[in-house]
């Protein structure tokens, strides 16, 4: 499939049905709201990306460009030593899924750039091009990236997007 371009989706949408609203800048702001239902979460969602995402139509960007990585729990002690804060969410019973942009973040990468190319200033998972950026240069900036949070924590950052050629 990666070498195949989507260029059309069709999506069966329910009306009613169970909202997952476990990420905790989407439950501060449906608490906000007072009301739990698929209109109001939709609202949150919408709320909550323009807060964190730069508008593709101002800053040329393609959303969240690392997958939030997935790691044994046993890996997460030993990190936890190094970085007591580190952001993480449970996956199985036996591992556990580290924010990308919280390791990006604390490694003082956020608003790092490489000529046009930056990590968002607010957003730590989002690289952006500043202005004239090749894709070339958005792929350089990402491998630094994978380099840096592998040499300090031994996690290697997987890109969410996918290169063409």
């Amino acid at each position: 499939m990666k070498s195949q371009v989507i260029t059309q989706v069709v999506y069966t949408l329910q009306k009613q049905g169970e909202c997952n609203v476990s990420y905790g800048s989407l439950q501060r702001e449906i608490e906000a709201r007072g009301e739990v239902n698929l209109h109001s979460v939709r609202q949150a969602i919408i709320a909550t990306r323009n807060q964190k995402l730069p508008n593709p139509d101002e800053i040329g960007n393609a959303g969240s460009f690392f997958k939030n990585p997935v790691i044994s729990k046993q890996q997460l002690i030993s990190l936890q030593q190094a970085y007591p804060s580190i952001v993480w969410f449970t996956a199985d019973n036996d591992s556990v899924k580290i924010a990308a942009g919280w390791l990006i973040d604390a490694l003082g990468l956020k608003g790092y750039s490489m000529g046009n190319a930056q990590v968002h200033p607010k957003q730590a998972l989002v690289l952006t091009n500043t202005g004239g950026a090749t894709g070339k240069d958005i792929k350089q900036l990402a491998e630094y990236i994978q380099q840096k949070v592998f040499l300090a924590t031994g996690i290697e950052l997987e890109p969410e997007v996918i290169y063409l050629s």
